[in-house]
């Protein structure tokens, strides 16, 4: 229990790392750019196209968010030679994957695994188009996404309380989008998705220690080590690409395709996140069936495909229940 608490705890640090860093947005990603940039107050020059606040930028560059600069078009995702305009992000895939899978039919975790797909819809479009409202698809999905999943554990004890707390976090996701669209500066976003993460983890550590039955224990402990050392290793990548992301485009630009695949360290990031929440998702339909549901643990078990992909399946013949 210490290890996985532990862990909790180095995925809730590095993510709060990652968050509060200067690139985590893809406005600080972006070079200084006054040698190509020129202010107008009227029209721009051929070759230029007018963005907000009298900014002119060249032809295919983007007026990036808060729309004060102009950013070029590989610049968020450090394209290069193996870039494309558009990268899927592995989410979504994941997320159909979970929904088709689940045994339990939980609407709960259901609008988990669907805010995690859209949470891969958003990145997509935003790594495609590097437009302002797919940028906020993006940053907003995930904290809807880690308050759908807040909800999902802490309506394990508060059953009874259940309307009004979506209630509370609806208007406060609500409050939360309506401030960060108009705000230039992300901090709330941060805090508010840092303190979900926390208290998300924290809560999971405290109940599973209530489930009772050993093998279904052992179980979660598995699914929560995988999905632990996914997400681990993808923000350790995410960052080691923050500081040498350059130098990984060069290799790209020389080696070309395929093997240039292997050095998109912003991919692999997308891809070993995605799989770490993924199985965090299912251990918290597990843990709801455990101690949320009277659906008998008998008739449940784990399985993996490709010692990977974990999901939950019915081991007998009783008919599908709904919690």
């Amino acid at each position: 229990m210490k290890t996985i608490f532990s862990t909790f705890v180095l995925i809730a640090t590095l993510t709060t790392g990652v968050l509060s860093s200067p690139h985590a947005l893809p406005v600080t990603l972006m070079p200084e750019t006054s040698d190509i940039e020129t202010r107008a107050a009227a029209s721009c020059q051929t070759g230029y196209r007018q963005c907000p606040d009298n900014l002119c930028c060249p032809n295919g560059w983007s007026c990036c968010y808060p729309a004060k600069r102009c950013c070029p078009p590989e610049a968020p995702w450090c394209g290069g030679a193996t870039g494309g305009s558009c990268r899927m992000n592995p989410g979504i895939v994941l997320a159909a994957y979970g929904i088709s899978k689940s045994p339990s039919r939980d609407k709960v975790v259901l609008w988990s695994y669907g805010l995690m797909g859209f949470v891969g819809v958003g990145s997509t479009l935003f790594h495609g188009s590097l437009k302002f409202s797919t940028q906020m698809m993006d940053e907003l999905g995930m904290v809807y996404a880690t308050a759908t999943a807040l909800y999902s554990i802490l309506t394990i004890d508060l059953r009874q309380w259940s309307r009004w707390l979506a209630m509370f976090l609806f208007t406060s996701m609500a409050m939360l989008t309506v401030v960060h669209c108009n705000a230039t500066e992300p901090s709330i976003q941060r805090l508010c998705f840092t303190t979900m993460i926390y208290g998300t983890f924290i809560r999971c550590y405290m109940l599973i220690k209530r489930v009772k039955d050993e093998r279904v224990r052992k179980e979660m402990k598995t699914i929560a080590k995988v999905g632990t050392g996914f997400y681990i290793t993808g923000t350790l990548i995410w960052m080691f690409d923050e500081m040498r992301c350059q130098d990984l485009k060069n290799i790209r630009d020389v080696v070309g395709l395929p093997w240039g695949l292997v050095f998109e360290a912003h991919g692999w990031r997308h891809v070993l996140t995605a799989v770490g929440v993924y199985c965090y998702l299912v251990f918290v339909e597990y843990l709801r069936l455990a101690l949320y549901s009277t659906h008998p643990l008998s008739t449940m078990r784990v399985a993996w495909r490709l010692n990977f992909f974990p999901h939950l399946e019915l081991i007998s013949n009783d008919p599908r229940k709904r919690i």
